[in-house]
């Protein structure tokens, strides 16, 4: 079940409160054996990804404590190896602990000592019966002071994982499936070991739209604040532009520029997550068929949602309706109740398109007639 705080409630964490760049203090101090996953969403540019990476070097600088960090592609995770490892950790920061970096095939080594992996979500399946080398010397970790002495030892992990970019490129072909990647992984990683965190940064709700499914929770957007799932074991800051970014972001070369939903909009926009494309809705049944204006289009069920899609001319066994009574012409007929359901569901999130224009006639003849 998920709980949800709203944002000006959340005075405990300073992500909410301060105009400073994103501080990972607050997740830290979520108790590691009830939450295991620890989400952060919110615009790029704000340090997330950078607290990440100075999370892994403070901790295996003063703790031994190990790293796996994900990305999506194999191609991603080579760009973050290039230059022997600078991809990964700024010079900054390297220096800041003193320490060098190394790469061998896909490990990391800090100051010739193991500390930890890059993997891909993508290559999952030649990770399996893979044994990642992160076993400490000793355990040093502060966390274990909590856990009381009847726990064993054996079982307790002594690193964490970071995941950030879990989001294809437009041009980018679908080879995979990405939630089932991310679980497989993760077990991959983790199998039986317990006290592992695993932090995921992403700069737009659709970079998670892929796995939110695994902890069970919808994030509303706009609706900014903390989602938590105990089922799960997830909680998941959605943070909203501070004041001070959006002041550094205004005279950006890269956002001055009128692209409509680039990579650089970081925008909290509806309209993206709402597209569910068509290969992804494995075990959808249709409902009935809907004609907006001169269209015709498909509804199907898809979970606990319904789907708008393409008519693909399957579907002349299910009745068709007319989103308004102006556009019946033959055999379309004109239900009230649909229309109401349909506007109920997308009041609640929970109407979706297999693309983009779809969404566009929809709310131009429905929501805003």
């Amino acid at each position: 079940m998920t709980t949800y705080l709203k944002d000006t409630q959340c005075k405990m964490n300073r992500n909410f409160t301060s105009s400073d760049y994103y501080s990972n203090t607050w997740m830290l101090s979520l108790p590691v054996e009830k939450w295991w996953y620890r989400i952060t969403v919110g615009s790029g540019g704000r340090g997330k990804t950078y607290s990440g990476r100075k999370l892994v070097l403070k901790n295996f600088k003063n703790k031994k404590r190990k790293f796996v960090w994900l990305r999506l592609t194999q191609k991603a995770v080579d760009n973050l190896l290039q230059n022997n490892g600078m991809g990964l950790f700024p010079s900054e920061l390297l220096n800041k602990y003193g320490l060098k970096v190394k790469v061998k095939s896909n490990a990391i080594y800090l100051n010739d000592e193991l500390a930890g992996y890059v993997a891909s979500l993508q290559d999952y399946y030649n990770s399996k019966g893979q044994e990642f080398e992160l076993a400490p010397d000793e355990i040093k970790d502060y966390s274990l002071k909590k856990l009381g002495r009847e726990k064993k030892l054996a079982k307790w992990a002594q690193f964490d994982i970071v995941a950030d970019e879990l989001i294809r490129e437009e041009s980018e072909r679908n080879t995979f499936d990405i939630k089932k990647a991310f679980q497989n992984q993760i077990e991959n990683v983790v199998r039986t070991k317990r006290g592992i965190r695993v932090f995921i940064y992403a700069n737009y709700l659709t970079e998670i739209r892929d796995i939110e499914e695994l902890f069970d929770i919808t994030l509303v957007s706009g609706k900014f604040g903390i989602y938590r799932n105990p089922n799960t074991k997830a909680v998941i800051e959605y943070l909203k532009d501070s004041e001070g970014w959006q002041s550094s972001q205004s005279e950006s070369y890269a956002r001055v520029l009128n692209v409509d939903g680039g990579r650089f909009a970081n925008k909290h926009t509806e309209e993206n997550r709402l597209v569910i494309y068509n290969h992804l809705l494995t075990g959808s049944k249709i409902q009935f068929n809907l004609k907006i204006d001169k269209f015709k289009y498909t509804v199907k069920r898809w979970k606990n949602k319904l789907v708008i899609a393409h008519y693909k001319g399957n579907e002349n066994s299910k009745p068709t309706y007319a989103l308004l009574p102006r556009f019946i012409t033959t055999t379309e007929k004109y239900n009230k109740e649909i229309r109401l359901l349909l506007s109920e569901m997308f009041n609640k999130n929970k109407l979706s398109f297999t693309s983009y224009s779809i969404y566009q006639l929809y709310l131009k003849h429905d929501v805003k007639n």
